[in-house]
């Protein structure tokens, strides 16, 4: 599958990283009018998810155990909701197309909720 997209990056440089062999490229963003990717490792609101990149769709998820009931919501790069499942320990997207998505997690009876992305590689 091929993406109709093209990315433009913004290259800064500051004098910690000089004379040295190479590209360093962190906290990259991918946007588009309706949802926002980042690849910072941890963010606020942000759930381990493991592993990460999936060869299988096959994903664990540890959040408290006193968050029992909640629902997490997947979302494609466009933004279309593409999932919407119970949250759980184990999910399986397995039929899901390979690609980069978004998630949301809501957990009842709290104020807490968390995003993030997986990516599912096949």
């Amino acid at each position: 599958m091929s993406w109709p997209f093209g990315f433009r990056f913004l290259f800064k440089s500051d004098s910690i990283q000089n004379n040295k062999p190479g590209w360093i490229i962190d906290k990259v963003r991918f946007s588009t009018p309706h949802i926002t990717f980042s690849t910072s490792a941890i963010e606020n609101h942000s759930l381990p998810i493991y592993p990460n990149p999936s060869s299988n769709g096959v994903f664990y998820i540890n959040y408290p155990d006193n968050y029992v009931n909640g629902k997490i919501y997947f979302f494609d790069f466009l933004g279309r909701n593409v999932r919407a499942l119970p949250l759980m320990k184990k999910i399986n997207l397995g039929n899901l197309p390979s690609g980069l998505y978004t998630y949301k997690a809501v957990f009842e009876r709290t104020e807490q909720w968390f995003s993030g992305t997986i990516e599912i590689i096949k």
